[in-house]
């Protein structure tokens, strides 16, 4: 596998672009075969249920939020048929998660709807409607000119407006990257049902739950890349009628 994305670079890229990047691949590499060796946990726990780490290549999940992330949408996504279920944001293909409805703005690729979630009209309510780290960058980074923090509201309003009668969303946002959207959290005006925040707290990506004001004390980027703390929550339509 290795030999053949190497041989695939050489051709797009060419044989000067492959050898710039030999290094970051082969540290990259070591440093998963670090991560896992040396790991005191190979679980972590949310609420009342473990999950196992994400290692996966792409996007070194081992060293960022994927790892947590993934794990606990992957188990929303068993309970759903895949023709009952949307992601906002296209996250879960690069995980072997395909098969459901994808809407995502900007990113292009096979079976993935290149529409903007506030303007994007379903043609069927969903059982399930999941987004992982992509609702921190609606109307803050998105490449729309100027901010409108309002927009992440909106988004979420319509996402539940798509949910089937006992549908369920399931979103996660890293903390102190999008601070309207932190805000937003902390006067509850998503009216999630369930809320839970993971951070992390070693150097090998190992994340245990923790209360609300412990999450506003993590930094993003800072002690460790990426975002060090994560608001993962729910809605379940069932329990608003």
């Amino acid at each position: 596998m290795v030999l053949k994305r190497a041989a695939e670079k050489a051709r797009r890229d060419g044989i000067l672009e492959l050898a710039a990047a030999a290094p970051s691949w082969f540290f990259d590499r070591t440093a998963r075969r670090r991560y896992i060796r040396y790991r005191s946990e190979d679980t972590f726990s949310v609420g009342k249920e473990q999950y196992p780490y994400c290692y996966a290549t792409y996007n070194v999940s081992w060293k960022n939020p994927r790892s947590v992330e993934i794990p606990v949408a992957k188990a929303e996504i068993r309970r759903a048929e895949p023709t009952r279920m949307l992601e906002v944001g296209n996250v879960l293909s690069h995980y072997g998660v395909k098969g459901h409805d994808v809407v995502d703005k900007y990113e292009r690729a096979s079976d993935v709807i290149n529409e903007d979630v506030v303007s994007f009209e379903p043609g069927q309510q969903y059982d399930l409607i999941v987004s992982v780290s992509t609702l921190e960058h609606v109307g803050f980074d998105s490449g729309e000119s100027g901010t409108a923090p309002e927009k992440v509201l909106e988004a979420v309003e319509r996402m539940k407006s798509w949910l089937a009668d006992e549908g369920r969303l399931f979103v996660t946002v890293p903390y102190d990257y999008n601070p309207h959207l932190d805000e937003y959290l902390r006067n509850e005006a998503f009216g999630f049902t369930e809320r839970r925040y993971p951070h992390r707290y070693s150097k090998w990506n190992e994340w245990q739950e923790c209360s609300w004001d412990e999450l506003t004390e993590t930094t993003w980027g800072a002690p460790y890349e990426y975002a060090n703390g994560l608001t993962l929550a729910w809605f379940d339509q069932g329990e608003n009628r």
